[in-house]
Order: C-alpha cells, then sequence, then structure tokens
C-alpha cells in the first residue's frame, strides 16, 4: 500500500493490520488474511485520503 502521506497515522499500521492478520492465523485461516488484507486496503487507502485532505483544509500547518 504505497500512499503518499504527510502524516503518520499510527493506528492503522501497528494496530489494525496486525490485528486483521492475527485474527485470520488464529482461525488458522492462511489464506483470509492475504485476501482480508488486500481488500481492507481499498477503504483503508481512501479513509486516510479523505482524513489527510479534511486535515489539510481545517488546519494550515497539517
Amino acid at each position: 500500500m504505497a500512499i503518499a502521506l504527510k502524516h503518520a497515522h499510527p493506528n492503522y499500521y501497528p494496530n489494525i493490520l496486525p490485528e486483521l492478520m492475527g485474527f485470520g492465523l488464529a482461525l488458522a485461516a492462511y489464506f483470509t488474511p492475504v485476501i482480508g488484507l488486500a481488500i481492507y486496503a481499498i477503504p483503508l487507502s481512501i479513509r486516510i485520503l479523505q482524513k489527510e485532505r479534511v486535515m489539510g483544509e481545517h488546519f494550515a500547518n497539517y
């Protein structure tokens, strides 16, 4: 997921993504995390880009 971001989004990368991977692995669904993360990357990248845009509109130094 190569997205040019101005700021890091620490909640997504060390928390949500490993949680999704761990859930699939804990249930021995080894292909589910790969497919699930690929599908989840689409709305996640849209959400991050929208958040970047809105923060840039409301805060001058963001």
